[in-house]
């Protein structure tokens, strides 16, 4: 990253510094080398130096931009990177505490969103820390010397990006392991089931083998059994043949056969005539029952209404007093609701006269101790209250009486009123009916002679039906007699004529061939099962050969499966052993990395050393130590020697320490750069000349120069107060003349 122009406006440091609301710089106009920063302090050059990068933080101060701008600020940074020319505009509006944040690269707007913004940013510079820690040397930073050796080696696995194997590749990998362990573990359990499946399988290849032998001996066993059948068929069908003939030549027996069967077909129709005659008659028994069961219960409920009503006769007298009775009590609730009335006025007049009798007896009082009420008069006339004391002392008589006698009015008024007493008596009558009741006995004294009449028309017409039921049962009874009579009588013909027909087989041998015909029909049951037997059992075997068949390619594609499994298994297991190594190699990349990179870090600063401190003065970043007992411990401390001997650091003068530390700072930027994908061409110097003298700002100056030529950097920018650096630095921004 090379700096073409920056304008601040509206930065806090500029303003406060040198009292400007806006500066630009162009650095277009400055050669390669160091260029210097002076002014006095607080004059706005770490502002100056913390903003000559794209990002929207500020390598020192704390706070977001909006911290360190004020009103509408705005950032505008010029740089060239790889070729390309870039324009980074940031507008801060620090009221609102909004932010827009625009990247431009060759002209074409990449983002105008301030978190693409930022995406970006990191993608062409690389993160922010890294930059920081890498090329920008704050002023009061810790010393690299000054460091513990565990901070020490965080910031060198930081910067050289090495902690990208403990951080990213080792977790990935421990992801990957642990997901082919689980892949591993579920394919052996899925082997497992496999391997049982096939254990269960293997059976039905056995079985298949018997079943497919003992095939060929049932199917002959079923032809055989056929064979015997259609012989016995034969002999079944010859027997039946002589027995139609010999019946066929017997003229007699034709005869009394056709006879026969004319008296069976005669006994059928006999029979089924009378049953569906029966059928009409108890059809017509039916309807009449129905007739009869809807007039009982029509007739009953006739009855019932009578016997009600003639109960409610017997009870009229008692009706009638409980109604009158019903009735004086409603005319007294009425006189009783007038009562109530006349009651509440009299209350109302008692209380009133009451207070009037309170209130005149208060002025009498005045009369009686002789008061005067009116201020400045005597006890005579001209006093207004004294003359309405003595008119209410005058009537007080009265009105004491005309209240007594008011009272005795009300209080026999409120013995006489009872309206509770007389709600209570009207509810208790009202929860017999005596007012339905009573309505109910008008009703039937209207309807008595019509309800008596249909009951007793209902009650001829059930005596009529039980005269037609005793008809049609006397009927049912003599049909079933007639029926049998002709059915017995036809019945006696029928036997006779077997009986002949039985002793004309005798005499014509066809009872014994039935007999034999019978008896094979008997076998030939026998052999019909035999063959059906021997049929199921070949069709049985058939349906197992089948199903064992299916079984069998199950098993077959079982038994692939497992082999498939296998083999899967070994290829997950061979990548688990890959990964394996892979994660040993992880772990110890970083410590080669770091072996490498400390003697490549203290080969150059001890480049950058030789010949410029008085002593011969080196340093070696050593990463492992012996340990007390055996083996080696891993440490990154920084061992300074003199002239080959070791010594500590804390022995070096505050010079020497001062230019040691800035030659590391110099030789790990340098060999950041020489293994970084992104080429930072510009340093950044903030007042880490400290307290030095003359020689030693020289050494520094003269190291600064070796490490702009060792990365070929563009600039370096250097902020310090120290006369002798000013007068030896002959590119200059003084703040002062911005």
């Amino acid at each position: 990253m090379i700096p073409k122009r920056l304008l601040l406006r509206n930065a806090i440091g500029i303003k406060k510094g040198i009292g400007k609301d806006e500066i630009e710089i162009d650095f277009t106009k400055f050669n390669d080398g160091i260029v210097g920063i002076f002014g006095a302090t607080g004059s706005g050059k770490t502002t100056i130096i913390e903003n000559l990068t794209p990002y929207r933080k500020l390598a020192t101060k704390e706070g977001s931009l909006y911290s360190h701008f004020y009103g509408q600020g705005l950032k505008e940074f010029e740089f060239f990177l790889d070729g390309s020319e870039y324009l980074s505009r940031i507008i801060i509006d620090t009221e609102r505490k909004k932010m827009i944040a625009t990247l431009i690269k060759d002209g074409i707007a990449l983002t105008d969103k301030v978190d693409e913004y930022d995406k970006y940013v990191n993608q062409i510079l690389g993160d922010f820390d890294l930059f920081i820690n890498s090329v920008f040397n704050p002023q009061d930073g810790t010393g690299i010397i000054e460091m513990r050796d565990a901070d020490r080696k965080s910031l060198f696995m930081r910067l050289f990006n090495i902690n990208i194997y403990e951080d990213k590749y080792i977790p990935h990998i421990k992801d990957r392991l642990s997901s082919l362990d689980n892949r591993i573990t579920g394919a052996r359990l899925v082997q497992e089931e496999l391997e049982k499946d096939v254990d269960i399988l293997s059976n039905y290849k056995y079985e298949l083998i018997e079943h497919e032998k003992s095939l060929p001996n049932l199917e002959k066993e079923v032809e055989n059994s056929h064979l015997e059948l259609g012989k016995h068929i034969d002999k079944i069908n010859k027997i039946s043949h002589d027995i139609s003939k010999a019946e066929s030549n017997d003229e007699l027996y034709i005869s009394l056969r056709s006879e026969a069967n004319t008296i069976r077909h005669e006994i059928d129709q006999i029979t089924k005539d009378g049953v569906e005659r029966a059928k009409d008659l108890e059809n017509m028994i039916n309807s009449n029952g129905f007739d009869v069961t809807e007039t009982t219960k029509r007739r009953d409920k006739l009855k019932s209404e009578i016997d009600r009503g003639t109960k409610l006769l017997e009870n009229e007298e008692t009706i009638n007093e409980k109604i009158a009775e019903l009735e004086s009590l409603h005319i007294k609730i009425k006189e009783s609701e007038k009562l109530k009335k006349i009651l509440i006025e009299k209350e109302s007049d008692l209380l009133l006269l009451n207070n009037d009798v309170v209130n005149d007896e208060k002025d009498s009082k005045i009369i009686r101790n002789k008061e005067v009420p009116c201020i400045g008069s005597g006890f005579d006339n001209t006093c207004p209250l004294l003359g309405r004391a003595r008119t209410a002392s005058d009537g007080l008589d009265d009105k004491i009486k005309e209240r007594d006698n008011l009272n005795k009015e009300v209080k026999s008024l409120t013995k006489s009123y009872d309206f509770d007493s007389l709600t209570s008596k009207i509810e208790e009558l009202r929860k017999d009916n005596w007012d339905r009741l009573e309505s109910e006995l008008v009703s039937y004294k209207l309807s008595k002679e019509t309800l008596q009449h249909k009951f007793e028309e209902h009650d001829a017409h059930l005596k009529k039906c039980e005269v037609i039921s005793k008809g049609l049962q006397a009927k049912v009874l003599k049909l079933e007699k007639d029926t049998n009579q002709k059915v017995d009588k036809k019945k006696l013909r029928e036997t006779e004529l077997e009986l002949k027909l039985e002793e004309r087989r005798k005499e014509s041998n066809i009872d014994d061939m039935k007999k034999e015909l019978e008896n094979l029909k008997y076998m030939q049951d026998k052999y019909e099962t035999s063959v059906n037997l021997a049929r199921h059992n070949v069709s049985t075997t058939k349906s197992k050969i089948e199903e064992h068949s299916k079984q069998i390619v199950l098993l077959d594609r079982k038994e692939d499966a497992v082999a498939d499994k296998k083999s899967e298994i070994k290829t997950w297991l061979d990548g688990f052993e890959e990964w394996k190594v892979t994660e040993k190699a992880c772990k110890e990349i970083p410590i080669f990395m770091l072996e490498n990179l400390a003697l490549v870090v203290t080969d150059k600063a001890n480049d950058l050393l030789k010949n410029r401190l008085n002593n011969d003065i080196s340093v070696r970043i050593v990463t492992t130590l012996p340990k007390a007992t055996k083996g080696y411990k891993d440490v990154f401390k920084i061992m300074v020697f003199n002239d080959g001997d070791e010594l500590l650091a804390s022995n070096l003068s505050g010079g020497q320490q001062a230019i040691v530390d800035a030659a590391l700072r110099m030789a790990i930027e340098s060999t950041l750069s020489d293994n970084s994908s992104v080429q930072y061409d510009t340093l950044f110097w903030d007042e880490s000349d400290k307290a030095w003298d003359v020689n030693t700002t020289m050494m520094f100056l003269e190291m600064l120069q070796t490490a702009q030529e060792w990365g070929k950097k563009k600039y370096i920018f250097l902020i310090s107060h120290r006369s002798h650096i000013q007068s030896n630095v002959e590119q200059k921004i003084v703040t002062e003349n911005l």
